[in-house]
């Protein structure tokens, strides 16, 4: 005899379901920068190329879900060893943050010891919301955007290095728009379509929405007919 909920997981649990969600999750990232042409399709016989991961230093929680300071690869090695031979950095043997619960020192910021300057930046982020590219988008050569945010499903490393490594041709268009500045921002209705001055990156491309790049450059197809129009706008009441 089964349960109900031994019955629904066999429903989203299996490998065909799975595979299938694995596949919209890797359609849904967004390349937003390709400078040069950094990220192409995979070269046959060209071996595993050499990247530099950094550790991400985090600070300590408190309340729910607390926890110490942490540093941790920003992306799994394991999983970006599949693809990639990975170079990351180390921590000191001695750290230096605050002691935790038990009286031991916990990892702070100057305990990561870099382990190299990359020439070449790829940048790949997490998204739930818009959010403000002009901090850093002329220093880096590649962007790729997942919407797998705090409020959204979880996107698997995997995902990005797919792309990363030239295996899978992204494909995504953006859901909505990225804006110029915080400015932008404050000054924009909430309940108005697409009203934002978008941000114009040093390509010359416009985070805007249904803008996505793949390995030939800006997605032009049915898709971004039926959607790069001008939004409707209804008129207040009179």
């Amino acid at each position: 005899m089964y349960y109900h909920s031994e019955i629904a997981e066999t429903v989203p649990n299996n490998a065909e379901h799975n595979a299938a969600g694995y596949k919209a999750m890797l359609k849904s990232v967004v390349m937003l920068k390709n400078s040069g042409g950094i990220i192409h399709r995979e070269l046959p016989g060209a071996g595993k190329p050499t990247v530099y991961i950094p550790l991400v230093y985090s600070a300590a929680t408190t309340g729910r879900g607390a926890a110490p300071a942490s540093a941790r690869p920003a992306f799994n090695p394991e999983v970006a060893g599949e693809y990639f031979n990975v170079v990351t950095d180390e921590l000191a043997r001695r750290l230096t943050g605050p002691a935790d619960e038990k009286g031991n020192p916990t990892v702070s910021p100057k305990d990561i010891i870099c382990a190299s300057a990359a020439k070449k930046v790829i940048v790949a982020l997490n998204v739930s919301n818009p959010m403000v590219f002009t901090e850093f988008e002329s220093e880096v050569d590649a962007i790729l955007v997942g919407f797998g945010g705090d409020r959204s499903s979880w996107l698997p490393d995997k995902a990005f290095l797919e792309i990363i490594a030239g295996k899978a041709e992204p494909s995504g268009l953006l859901p909505l728009q990225m804006p110029a500045n915080m400015e932008t921002v404050e000054k924009q209705f909430e309940d108005v379509p697409r009203d934002m001055e978008c941000h114009v990156d040093s390509d010359g491309n416009t985070y805007n929405f249904a803008f996505g790049l793949n390995w030939s450059g800006v997605i032009k197809d049915s898709r971004t007919e039926k959607y790069g129009v001008p939004p409707v706008v209804g008129r207040p009441p009179e």
